[in-house]
């Protein structure tokens, strides 16, 4: 991964076959293909929360998205610390969080205009659509999403928050229960027990069958 492209200061990497290029000051990524192994990496170093705003993209029955956080250590070791997964069935979009490894205290939260509406333990209650990972349904009345990532660490326990918002839209969404709430950000939050307290993180997509997406802008 030694060409990247720079954008509002980070260093973003291609992976596979994807195509980076800065225009009309954003950043569009293309040329996913239909495998799933196509897309870019960034680099936070020392940045602990990051919003990436996309502009709105087609999102269809075969679109797959999924989100990786890898921490990386000064020595080179890296590990997947979260995973999360989205894409449409049956008129809505699914999120479901893969690969959390040796996570505890996994927890989803809804906000609305910054404050917490509700917490649920996504792991009850699973349906088959889900695969059996912590999941929950987006009734889908946009036509795109934003990525939300947050890592703190307290003592000697790591929290890192990854999900989803609407870049202020609002919408509904579904819980494993079926209970349903207006929301304009999902997240799924865990904590793992701090290894190496110098490590840095990237956040990685993977997608397939997306024409492109353009980052307009990171919040941080």
């Amino acid at each position: 991964m030694a060409n990247y492209v720079e954008f509002k200061g980070l260093k973003h990497y291609p992976i596979g076959d994807a195509e980076l290029s800065l225009e009309n000051e954003t950043l569009v990524i293309s040329n996913f293909g239909s495998d799933g192994q196509n897309g870019y990496q960034v680099k936070f170093g020392d940045i602990s929360q990051i919003n990436t705003k996309y502009a709105p993209y087609d999102f269809n029955e075969a679109t797959h998205q999924n989100f990786k956080t890898i921490s990386s250590s000064e020595d080179g070791d890296s590990f997947t610390s979260s995973e999360l997964a989205f894409y449409k069935e049956g008129g809505s979009i699914y999120m479901a969080g893969n690969n959390l490894g040796n996570a505890t205290n996994i927890v989803a939260k809804a906000y609305l205009n910054g404050e917490v509406i509700r917490e649920w333990n996504p792991t009850d209650n699973l349906q088959a659509a889900a695969a059996a990972v912590p999941w929950w349904a987006v009734v889908y009345v946009v036509t795109h999403a934003t990525v939300y990532y947050e890592k703190t660490v307290e003592g000697n326990k790591e929290r890192h928050e990854i999900g989803g918002n609407w870049r202020g839209s609002k919408s509904i969404v579904q819980d494993n229960e079926g209970n349903e709430f207006e929301t304009d950000r999902v997240t799924l939050t865990y904590e793992f027990d701090v290894v190496n307290p110098n490590t840095t993180t990237s956040l990685e997509l993977r997608a397939s069958n997306i024409e492109s997406l353009t980052i307009d802008d990171y919040a941080l």
